[in-house]
């Protein structure tokens, strides 16, 4: 039996451990920063069962659960830049759909590049 390559590490996701794991150091006690696991690689039955279950294409790639006085908790889409081209990914036609019907329900969404400037929103986010 022969075992597929592994997929290399994206960017995106190198940026998004970061912010995590920053998150969690400067937050211990903060509310919730939750993954929303669009971006996982699933087989075919995964996928059918977890779009059954409510995975949703273009659903930002983290939530912080924490209501402010102007939004019900902040969505983070992020972006990274590519290190070799040095390019941004864009925002695919699913993501702008989605991020347009979670602002219009009173969520704030951003779409930070790299780990710094998703702290400094989730810092601006939570600032009284």
């Amino acid at each position: 039996m022969q075992r597929s390559k592994p997929r290399p590490i994206r960017q995106e996701d190198r940026e998004q451990t970061a912010l995590v794991s920053w998150y969690r150091l400067q937050y211990p006690c903060g509310p919730l920063l939750v993954m929303i696991p669009n971006g996982v690689r699933l087989s075919k039955a995964q996928a059918g069962k977890a779009k059954g279950m409510g995975m949703t294409a273009g659903v930002p790639d983290l939530v912080l659960l924490a209501a402010s006085e102007d939004h019900h908790g902040l969505f983070i889409e992020m972006k990274a830049r590519s290190p070799r081209s040095g390019k941004v990914g864009s925002l695919s036609a699913n993501q702008r759909a989605a991020h347009e019907v979670l602002e219009k329900w009173g969520y704030k969404v951003v779409t930070p590049v790299g780990w710094q400037e998703a702290a400094e929103a989730i810092k601006a986010y939570l600032a009284p």
